[in-house]
C-alpha cells in the first residue's frame, strides 16, 4: 500500500489486467523476453519451452524436429529418417542407398558392400540375393554377378586371341631370304634332272 508507482513484470512473467498484486511466470511452451509485459509469446515451430518463467525458447537440436508453436519438447525423428541441424520443423527420409535403424538420429547409415537399400526412408538394409553382388557401399541396387565359369571362358579367349596375334606376327617377321633360298634349289634340281633324261 501506499506506493506511488507499480513494479514491471520480469522478463518471463506476465501481468494480464490491471491491478494485480502479483505477477504469473510464462507457462510451458511460452515464453517473454521483455519486462512490462500483459502475455507470453509462444514458442515457435522448431523450438521449445520445458520449464515454467523463461525468457527464450530454445531450438529443437539435430536429431529432433518440432512442426507445432507453442510446445514444450521436440519430436526425434523416426527411424528411416533424420533431422541433421537444429530448429527444424520436419524431419526428413533416409535416400535410397542408406537406411536408419534407429530413432533421433541427424544422419543416416550407408548401405555396406554387399547390401542394398531400394527406396527411401529405410530402417535397415537387404542383402544382395543369390547370383547377384555389390562391391561399393551406398548402392541401391545390385548387379548381376560375374560366375567362375564365366571368367575361365574370358580367360581362355583372352588367351586365344593373344596366341593368334603372336602367331601372325611372327609369320610376318620371317626373313625374305630364306624364301628365295628355297626357290633356287628347285631351280638347281630342275637342270639336273634334264640332264640326266639327255643322258638316258
Amino acid at each position: 500500500t501506499g506506493q506511488s508507482s507499480c513494479d514491471d513484470a520480469d522478463a518471463g512473467y506476465y501481468v494480464a489486467t490491471s491491478a494485480q498484486t502479483s505477477q504469473t511466470p510464462c507457462a510451458v511452451g511460452t515464453y517473454q523476453a521483455n519486462t512490462g509485459q500483459s502475455s507470453c509469446d509462444d514458442a515457435d515451430a522448431g523450438y521449445y519451452v520445458d520449464q515454467m518463467g523463461q525468457s527464450s525458447q530454445t531450438a529443437c537440436s539435430a536429431g529432433t524436429y518440432q512442426p507445432n508453436t507453442g510446445q514444450s519438447s521436440c519430436i526425434d525423428a523416426s527411424a528411416g529418417s533424420y533431422v541433421p541441424t537444429k530448429a527444424q520443423t520436419t524431419q526428413t527420409l533416409c535416400a535410397a542407398g542408406t537406411y536408419q535403424a534407429n530413432t533421433g538420429q541427424s544422419s543416416c547409415e550407408v548401405a555396406d558392400a554387399g547390401y542394398y537399400v531400394p527406396v527411401e526412408g529405410q530402417t535397415g538394409q537387404t542383402a544382395c540375393p543369390a547370383g547377384t553382388q555389390q562391391l561399393n557401399t551406398g548402392q541401391a541396387t545390385c548387379e548381376e554377378e560375374v560366375g567362375g565359369g564365366n571368367l575361365l571362358l574370358m580367360f581362355g579367349f583372352v588367351v586365344l586371341i593373344i596366341g593368334a596375334i603372336v602367331l601372325l606376327n611372327s609369320r610376318k617377321s620371317q626373313p625374305p631370304s630364306a624364301e628365295a633360298g628355297d626357290g633356287q634349289e628347285i631351280e638347281e634340281e630342275v637342270p639336273e634332272l634334264a640332264m640326266k633324261g639327255e643322258d638316258d
